[in-house]
Order: C-alpha cells, then structure tokens, then sequence
C-alpha cells in the first residue's frame, strides 16, 4: 500500500500503530485525490524533506523506507538523523548534543523503495527528526547529450519497528475507506459516512470498534455511532432513542478512534453502527503584515482501518466480498450456480451445508440442491431447499444430507435465481398520498461469500484446497500432442534409499489419470514403474521402488481421459460414438514416501492424513444376512424387510449388501434381482448386473 500525504505547512508526525490492511467494502469508497507528493525536485536542485517523529517512541524506529518516481531512472542521496552524543557536555558551549547520522541510498529504476534498517535505538528522542535528501538526480538525454532536467518525486515515507510494524506513514492514502476535505466538512450538512462492515462476523460479540483516522493539518472531529439493542425505545416519546453517539477527535496527525463495551448490544442479524467525520482543520499560513493566520489550503482526513474486538481482545475479521465465491446481478439472464467442492472428504458424512450470502440491494434468493443417492426414482434424485435473504446479509442452509451425498461423486450447488435492483429512478409521478413514485434504476448485486460443510456431529468439514497442488496437467482431449508433465520430488530430510514406496494423491476432475515415477539407480541408470489412478479423488500406491532410488526422482503425468458426450449413435460394432467436449484436468496434491514397514517418512505438498479417500466398504452383493453365503433366507430377510416386518433386524452391512442392484435403495427390483441370481439366471449382483 503506497501512502501519500499532500505537503503542508503543518509538521507531519505518526502515532504508533499496526496496520492490519483490513479492506472495509460495504460503501462505495470515496478515492482520495493526490495533489502534491511529500517533495518534489530536478536534477538542477538539492532539496531535502525533513519528518517529525516527536509523537512516536523513535527508540523503535529500525527502518524508514520511501516511496520514489524518477523519471529518468536514477536518483541518490541520503537519510539523516540525530543520535544523542555520549561525550556531550552541556556545560560546554562548544559541545553538540546530537551526532549527525547520514546514510546513503540509491534508486536506479523509474519506480520503487529506498531504505535503511537497523536503526533501532539509535535515534535521540530529544531531536526526533529524519530528513530525506536528495543530492543527484540524470538528466534527460537525448543520445548523449543533456536536454533537460529529470525530475524525482517523494511519494511516501514509511517508519517501522524490528518486527515489521508501521509506526507511521506519510503520503495520501489511495485506498483510504473515507476521505474528506476542509471544503467538505465545512459544507452545509455535509458529514462524510462510513457504515462500518458485520459480514462474516457476528455482530453482537463485537465488544470495541477501532478506527484509524489520517488527518495531515492535524484536527479532526466526529463520531462512532451505534444501535444499542439492549435499550427500550419509548414509542410514545419522540426524543426515545437507541441510537448511541461517542464524539471523537484526533489532536494529531494519526489517532485511533475508539468505541467499546458494544458486546451484546448490536443486533446480530442486522446491525447498525457508522462512523462521521464532521470538522477537518484547514492548512494556515501565517501573514507578517497583519500578524494574523489565514487559510491556506484544504486539510484532509481519511479513515484508514477499521478493527473489531470482542470481550477477550481477539481480532474479529469481516468477509472479503471481494473474494466471493459466487456473484449475480439484478440483470442477469439465467440463473447463476456454485458447484460445491468435496474433494477430500467424505461426503457421504456431510450433514449440513450453510452459504453465507451478501446483496446490496437488501434481497436475493435460490436455492441450495443436491443429488439424493438414496432417493427411489433415480431421475427424480435432484432435491433443493429454496432460500432467501432478506437483509444485506444472511445464511443459507440445508440438513439432514447425512448418508445422501454419494462419497465418490458427490453432487450439490448453490443457486441464484432473483436478486433485487435498486428502486432508486424518480418516475416524476407521485402516488395518492402525493408521495415520489421510484422504479428499478441500478442493477443490485448478490455474492456467495462462504460454504461451510458439517457433519451430524456438528463438526466443520473441510473440502481439500485443489488450488494448492504440486503440479497439474490439462486433459489430453482430442488435440492430444503427447507432452507429459513433470513434477521433481524434493526428498528434503528423507533419505532416498530408505524409500520403499510411494503413494500419490490426485484430484482428477475427468476420473483417470495415467504416468510413472522416475528415478535413478544406484548403476546411475534411469528406472520407471508405471502407475494409474482411477478415481476423480483419490491415492495410486508405487510399490517396487525397494530402496533403489540413488539420486533424483520426477513424477510424470502423461494421460488425463477427456469429457466426452454420447451422439446417441453408434458404430459397426454396436458401441457408442462419443464425441469429445473438453479436456478434463489432474492435480497431483501430495506424493508420500514409505519405508520397508509402511511407515511414513515424509511428503511433499499436502498432508497425505488430510487425503484419504472415504473407503469403499466391502460389500458381498445379496449377502443380506451377512453369514457368507447367499441363500433364499437372504431372499426372505429383504423381502420382509421391504415389507417394513417389524420383526426383522438387518445390520448396516447387510443392507449395503441387499442392495442388489447398487442404486442405493433397497426396494423390490432387489428382490427380483436376488431371487434371478439364485436361480441361476443372472452370473452376478451389484451396479453392474
């Protein structure tokens, strides 16, 4: 973030803080215009730009770092500073209490930073004053000749302590949340306001509400004010309010403006609480001849952050709209949707799905659906909740999935169908009460900020992140070129010839991938062992490796299937023709390496604990009583108990294995299918009989 103050006639100081660079986004945020840099000067001039440090510890000050533009792509000189003199005699007219400090820098590009570090505990609280000076700044040439001045511009200037933290800063901020002049203040009725930003958190644990005010002519005045829940409003009584003000002022160049002791009194679902900057002080100049102030220029104040606390002091942080998962517009043409990512878990578990939605314009709804495994019609298995939110912000949620989500390929999204514009257009006429008559004239905007997954249990789920992956190949598809995809292994601490096996974990979004691991022998020869995976989620294991790797490993992709469709025809043998549509994509996560006894000795990428795909259990098809053997009393077991026989008990076994066609359900085509098999009509049960 580059900081920007316009130059005045004011001494600019800092008071000590840490920028947390929260981005409020829930106003439209006024951008705050940039006048003149800190300093500006040209190749003909030295000039220098001095920084009053006097309301910051400045024993913390380890690095000072500014922001420049040169157009001619070269500029030096120095920072200077005092230190206080250990020899300094007071009593001694000739005796300097400071030493002078300098310390060069160079710029040898158009734009960027020059700093010093290391300064911590060197500078005298008594002369807290930096200065940058610039000494040489090239010329503009024309082949070699000089033809002009170059020009150099002082951007920011930027203080830190040996952690990293900002201590102050100098320069217009250009991200600033709020920004208001002398000029704007002094306007009738004219009160620059932020709605302070609830999204993602909740509200009524907020205890204490910090912002960060910038204000470079040194006064600043407003409030933070807030709804308080917790008063009763005397309907009766027109001054009966819950609407509570704390004024505020900044007597200084950066203050924090504080609010607390909130905890429980904003309401949680629609809370209510802005910030005001009501007086900015103008620039004065003072005039020798009437011995009097005058106005200069305009002052200008900028709320910079803002933080919420709760009662134990921890950082509460909104949602970043900006990095929504979803958006739709008022003018949308179709519905918008958000397919639900499971990859790493096992869906089959999940319980809950909650959405966190934000709409500016105060409505939106849609839906959130999913396929039903265990529904009876399988065409009929797409189920959805409808949802709507009412307000800037809400949930959205859907339960009761446990068992429905198939654990392979799970299928669920969220949808948008009708967002709500803005009815902000005058018509020009009025209603029978004489009131302005509005129609829709700004598109209003809905974003899908969250999806959390739960389990019955309650516990958060958490889909595995395939953004971060080792490596990933696109599908090879119809323009297939032969090119494979290498990813080299970084054994780090692990011992190579230790190394037995290997296990790689991938997400495949079309179901197969093929490659090898590579590596050299201890004969400097170069082995390979193929391997495929065959899942959209899930691990291949390498055996054979046996402790033969010497130096050097890769793991190669080398074929992804593509997405096909079916023409609906066929060809001189009766198959399908499939028509490719896409190239699909594999992402290898984590590639773990094992020992001789299956003991894991290290990974790259992810945590192959975090990895597991949910394990398909073993089913013996037919097999409902779970004795070994599949006789007509298992035909009698799930007969009775399609028929809802009280009597009957079947395990959770026993009805994975009575589900003979593998639709899962258990209904009379199982029956059928059963009693086929033990006639000897059909060879097999499952999904593919």
């Amino acid at each position: 973030m580059h900081i920007k103050w316009k130059k005045g006639t004011s001494a600019l100081t800092a008071a000590a803080m840490t920028l947390s660079a929260l981005t409020m986004q829930l106003v439209s945020v006024q951008a705050a215009v940039l006048s003149a840099p800190l300093l500006t000067n040209t190749s003909s001039d030295k000039a220098s730009y001095k920084v009053d440090l006097s309301s910051i510890d400045v024993s913390l000050v380890d690095r000072i770092e500014a922001d420049l533009t040169v157009d001619t792509a070269y500029a030096n000189g120095c920072f200077g500073y005092n230190s206080d003199n250990p020899d300094y005699d007071p009593t001694d007219e000739t005796s300097s209490q400071f030493n002078w400090n300098s310390i060069d820098w160079e710029l040898a590009i158009a734009e960027g930073t020059v700093s010093v570090e290391g300064l911590a505990g060197t500078l005298s609280q008594d002369s807290p004053t930096i200065e940058m000076q610039t000494w040489w700044i090239n010329e503009v040439h024309e082949g070699e000749e000089a033809v002009g001045d170059g020009t150099m511009l002082l951007n920011s200037i930027t203080v830190y302590d040996a952690d990293g933290n900002i201590l102050g800063f100098f320069g217009i901020d250009e991200d600033a949340l709020l920004t208001a002049t002398t000029t704007d203040a002094a306007a009738e009725n004219a009160k620059p306001t932020y709605d302070f930003n609830f999204v993602g958190i909740d509200a009524s644990a907020v205890d204490k509400i910090e912002a960060v005010i910038a204000v470079d002519s040194g006064y600043i005045s407003g409030s933070i004010s807030y709804t308080d829940t917790t008063i009763t409003v005397d309907p009766e009584d027109e001054t009966s309010t819950n609407w509570v003000s704390v004024d505020c002022e900044s007597n200084g160049y950066y203050n924090v403006w504080t609010a607390e002791g909130l905890a429980g009194k904003l309401d949680a679902e629609n809370p209510t609480a802005n910030l005001q900057l009501w007086y900015v002080n103008p620039f004065y100049v003072w005039n020798e001849e009437t011995e009097e102030s005058t106005v200069s220029d305009d002052g200008t104040a900028q709320l910079v952050e803002v933080r919420y606390y709760d009662v134990d002091g921890n950082l509460l942080v909104p949602t970043d709209i900006n990095t929504a998962l979803l958006e739709r517009t008022s003018d949308a043409t179709g519905d918008s949707s958000y397919a639900i990512p499971f990859v790493g878990l096992d869906a089959s578990e999940v319980d809950r799905i909650e959405a966190e939605v934000y709409v500016d314009s105060a409505y939106v709804n849609g839906c959130i659906g999913f396929n039903d495994v265990t529904a009876e019609d399988p065409d009929a298995a797409w189920t959805t909740t409808e949802c709507e939110t009412n307000g800037e912000y809400g949930t959205w949620t859907i339960e009761g999935l446990a068992g429905k989500l198939d654990p392979n390929y799970a299928s669920a999204q969220i949808q948008f169908w009708f967002v709500n514009p803005f009815y902000d257009k005058d018509t020009g006429e009025v209603d029978e009460d004489g009131n302005p008559i509005y129609e829709a004239g700004s598109t209003g905007t809905a974003k899908l900020l969250s999806v959390t997954l739960y389990d019955a249990a309650g516990n958060v789920m958490t889909p595995v992140d395939i953004n971060d992956y080792l490596v990933k190949k696109n599908g090879n598809g119809a323009d297939y070129d032969g090119d494979s995809v290498p990813y080299v292994i970084n054994f780090g601490d692990v011992d190579p010839t230790a190394v037995a096996s290997m296990e790689l974990f991938f997400y495949t979004d079309s179901g197969y991938v093929n490659g090898c691991i590579g590596y050299n022998n201890a004969e400097g020869d170069w082995s390979s062992i193929n391997y495929d995976c065959t899942t959209m989620f899930g691990s291949t294991l390498i055996e054979g490796i046996d402790g033969t790797i010497a130096d050097g490993a890769q793991i190669q992709l080398w074929w992804v299937d593509e997405f096909q469709n079916d023409t609906g025809e066929v060809d001189e043998n009766g198959d399908p023709i499939m028509k490719y549509v896409g190239e699909g994509t594999s992402y290898l996560l984590s590639v773990a390496f094992y020992d001789a006894d299956g003991t894991l000795l290290g990974y790259n990428g992810q945590d192959p604990a975090g990895l597991a795909a949910p394990e398909a259990p073993n089913v013996f098809y037919g097999d409902t009583d779970c004795n070994g053997v599949i006789t007509v009393a298992d035909s009698v077991l799930t007969a009775r108990y399609v028929a809802e026989d009280s009597m009957v008990d079947v395990t959770d076994a026993g009805l994975l294995n009575a589900d003979c066609n593998g639709d899962g359900i258990v209904n009379a085509q199982d029956i059928s299918s059963l009693n086929r098999y033990i006639a000897g009509l059909v060879e097999k049960l499952g999904p593919v009989a």
